[in-house]
C-alpha cells in the first residue's frame, strides 16, 4: 500500500492542491471562533437632569410647619426626565445610524449628534445609512 501512495505524495500539484485545502479549512475555523465572541447590548445614552442645588439646602420661604414639610418634599420629588437616545448622526455628514451600528462606531465623539427618533433625525435633514439594519 506504500508503494502506491509513495508516488502521490512524490507529486507536487497533489501535495499543493492538499496544502491549500488545509490552509482554507484552517483559516475558516479561526475566522469562525473570532466571530463567535459575546454579542454586547446596544449603548444606550441617558440624561439625567437633577435639580442643581440639593433639595437639603432649600429654604422655604414659608414658616408654616405644614407648608414646609410640603414645600421640602415636593422639591425632593423633582427628578428630570431620561432622555433614550437610539440614533446617532455625524455633524458633518448626511446619514444617521443606529447607535449599535458599525458606521455610528466611526464615528469620532466631538462630531456626533443624537436623537431620539427616526423621525427627529429626518427632520434634521439626515437620511437612513444603508449599512445599518433596522
Amino acid at each position: 500500500m506504500l508503494k502506491k501512495l509513495k508516488p502521490l505524495l512524490l507529486d507536487d500539484t497533489l501535495y499543493i492542491a492538499l496544502l491549500l485545502i488545509l490552509v482554507g479549512l484552517g483559516s475558516f475555523s479561526l475566522g469562525k471562533m473570532s466571530a463567535s465572541t459575546v454579542k454586547m447590548s446596544p449603548p444606550t445614552a441617558t440624561l439625567n437632569l437633577s435639580p442643581v442645588v440639593p433639595a437639603a439646602e432649600i429654604k422655604p420661604l414659608v414658616t408654616d410647619s405644614a407648608s414646609t414639610e410640603s414645600s421640602v418634599s415636593s422639591s425632593l420629588a423633582v427628578i428630570g426626565p431620561v432622555i433614550t437616545h437610539n440614533f446617532v448622526a455625524s455633524k458633518s455628514g448626511t446619514k444617521y445610524h443606529k447607535l449599535n451600528c458599525g458606521g455610528a462606531k466611526q464615528i469620532k465623539d466631538t462630531n456626533k449628534i443624537f436623537f431620539t427618533t427616526e423621525d427627529e433625525a429626518r427632520s434634521a435633514g439626515y437620511t437612513r445609512a444603508a449599512n445599518c439594519t433596522f
